[in-house]
């Protein structure tokens, strides 16, 4: 396991919410998420990673929190190994509308992903393209330079099977999934919690199944 180091207070309001990304080779059947397999390459010899899964951080309240937020990103990394899976950055919604910027806090929780994941990405959720029925997957991809998070080439970004995944994310969204979402500050209130939302994953897998032709 890798420990993650501790991360500087920062004191945020609103309704901030974080989450930590992991990735995968392969297709992924899981729109909203970001864990997965170290990668592999692509054309050109670029790597190459295909992100499967999110689990849930934190909301606002509790991202000053920096032991809080150490220990919920060890767990993220051991449930990720388990699966064979490497953290591979994470996303980050602002609390304003209009606010698409990766602000020190986001780009510092990034930053330390990045130094055990190089290949790390930063995913801000762009609010105003978050409707019911989006017709762009409503995401900015950065990527590290150096001190900077900078928007990633967008030929370097695919997006496989984005119809379903938009009927998906509209579906969810319409039977506000996002309520019973259970982020790693309700698991250390309650240990019965599950942090890693098995129950809306196996969810959101049988409807993918029969789609793609699966049992």
């Amino acid at each position: 396991m890798r420990t993650f180091k501790p991360i500087e207070e920062h004191h945020v309001g609103g309704t901030t919410e974080t989450r930590a990304l992991t990735a995968a080779g392969g297709e992924s059947s899981r729109p909203a998420g970001i864990c997965g397999r170290p990668p592999g390459a692509g054309r050109g010899g670029v790597p190459r990673c295909s992100m499967q899964s999110a689990r849930s951080a934190f909301w606002a309240s509790h991202l000053a929190l920096s032991v809080m937020l150490e220990v919920a990103l060890n767990q993220v990394d051991v449930w990720g190994a388990q699966a064979g899976l490497v953290v591979a950055g994470y996303y980050h919604a602002n609390a304003a509308l209009d606010d698409q910027s990766a602000g020190p806090l986001a780009s510092k929780i990034a930053g330390r992903i990045a130094e055990f994941f190089p290949g790390a990405v930063l995913i801000m959720l762009d609010n105003q393209k978050l409707v019911s029925q989006p017709h762009v997957p409503p995401v900015i991809v950065l990527e590290n330079h150096g001190l900077r998070w900078v928007p990633k080439d967008k030929n370097l970004v695919m997006w496989r099977d984005w119809e379903e995944s938009r009927q998906m994310v509209g579906a969810l969204l319409e039977g506000r999934a996002h309520q019973h979402l259970v982020d790693f500050d309700c698991h250390l209130d309650d240990i019965r919690q599950d942090w890693t939302n098995q129950q809306l994953n196996t969810q959101i897998t049988q409807w993918v199944g029969p789609t793609n032709g699966k049992t």
